[in-house]
């Protein structure tokens, strides 16, 4: 999200590139955990939680790039779509990349992406709190197991997803306002870019300790 062109300097546009590349960063650690999931949920006779993400039969680097691969041409192709049938009012919001014009020096003045980043956030950091509140760990066996209880379990890998998702979303958000947008709530963005950071990695790094076999 970057600025406009106009009399107030306030606008707010969306280069569909940048968005693009949102997408591409969270894509990879999200198939990879799905994966994981995945394979999990075979090795214990469970249907896949994420059956979305490989075709039937793919295996090895196929079945790592297939949806990044996909899921990215489809919000490409998309992007173009909804840029078509917007009104001519409002094409000027969704382009493919700011011109020279719209990366000048002088920031947006707009707040709205400065509040929006701490919300996602900290909704990020309830989803997450939650996920791990269910998790239950075993110590009397010479390798502790873990395991998830609760009224939610059967959901805890969604959970997981949707608040490392939130989290993300809300650093995001925090970094691009920070970088192109001024306000006086622009410290909101700094909480949301370190708390949606610190869950983001927290949630990977959980993952990696949960599935690492």
């Amino acid at each position: 999200m970057m600025e406009l062109e106009s009399a107030d300097n306030t606008e707010i546009i969306f280069p569909m590139r940048f968005l693009l590349i949102v997408y591409f960063v969270w894509v990879w650690p999200f198939t990879w955990f799905g994966l994981a999931v995945n394979q999990a949920d075979l090795r214990a006779g469970s249907e896949p939680a994420f059956p979305f993400l490989s075709p039937a039969g793919a295996e090895g680097i196929y079945e790592v790039l297939f949806f990044p691969i996909v899921s990215l041409s489809d919000i490409f192709i998309l992007l173009w779509l909804l840029r078509f049938i917007l009104p001519h009012s409002l094409k000027h919001k969704l382009v493919w990349e700011a011109s020279a014009t719209y990366q000048q020096d002088v920031k947006v003045k707009n707040d709205k992406l400065a509040v929006c980043s701490p919300f996602l956030a900290l909704l990020g950091t309830v989803v997450l709190y939650y996920a791990v509140s269910l998790i239950r760990v075993d110590r009397s066996r010479r390798q502790p197991v873990v395991t998830w209880e609760g009224p939610a379990a059967e959901h805890f890998e969604r959970l997981l997803a949707l608040g490392g998702t939130l989290s993300y979303l809300g650093m995001v958000l925090g970094i691009v306002s920070f970088a192109w947008f001024t306000s006086r709530k622009n410290w909101m963005a700094v909480v949301g870019a370190f708390v949606g950071f610190g869950n983001f990695f927290g949630s990977f790094v959980l993952a990696c300790a949960i599935y690492e076999d």
